[in-house]
C-alpha cells in the first residue's frame, strides 16, 4: 500500500488561512477580554485612558486589515483550486466578507475619529461622543467574532 504524498500546497494555503482567522478572532478576544475589562475597572474614564484604547484598537485595526487580506486571498485560491459552492463554504465565504467589511469600515471611518484631538481639555459634548465611537467599535468586534467563530467552524 502506497503512501499518499501530501499537497504542500493546499497545506500551506490553509496555513495561511487558519493562521489569519486565528490572529484576527485572538486579537478580539484578547482585547475585549482583558483591555476593555482592565480599562474600565482600574482608571477613571478620561480622554488620556480613551486615547490609549484608541491606539490599541487603531493597531488592532492594521492587523485586521492584514489578516482579510489574507483571509481573502486565500479563500479565492481555495474555491479556484479545490472548493465547490456548498452552503458551508458559502456560509465561511459571507463570514469571511462580513468581518472585511466591518473591520473596513472601523479602520477608515471609527479608528481615526476615535484618535483625533489630543488635547486634554475638551468639551463633555465630544467626549460622549467618541465614548459612543468606543461603543460602536466594541459592538463590531462582538459581531466579528461571531462571524469569525463561524468562518472558522466552516474552514
Amino acid at each position: 500500500m502506497e503512501t499518499p504524498i501530501p499537497n504542500f500546497y493546499f497545506m500551506g494555503v490553509q496555513f495561511v488561512h487558519l493562521l489569519a482567522l486565528s490572529i484576527w478572532l485572538g486579537g478580539i478576544v484578547i482585547i475585549q477580554t482583558i483591555f476593555i475589562p482592565i480599562r474600565s475597572e482600574t482608571t477613571p474614564t478620561g480622554q488620556l485612558d480613551r486615547l490609549f484604547l484608541g491606539k490599541i484598537v487603531a493597531k488592532f485595526d492594521h492587523a485586521t486589515l492584514f489578516c482579510a487580506g489574507a483571509l481573502v486571498a486565500t479563500s479565492i485560491i481555495k474555491f479556484w483550486r479545490w472548493e465547490t459552492l456548498t452552503p458551508w463554504n458559502l456560509i465561511r465565504y459571507f463570514s469571511i466578507s462580513m468581518m472585511s467589511f466591518i473591520s473596513l469600515y472601523t479602520a477608515i471611518k471609527i479608528s481615526p475619529k476615535m484618535l483625533e484631538g489630543k488635547v486634554l481639555r475638551q468639551s463633555e459634548s465630544t467626549d460622549r461622543a467618541r465614548a459612543k465611537l468606543y461603543r460602536l467599535s466594541s459592538q463590531l468586534m462582538r459581531i466579528n467574532l461571531i462571524f469569525g467563530a463561524a468562518a472558522l467552524l466552516m474552514a
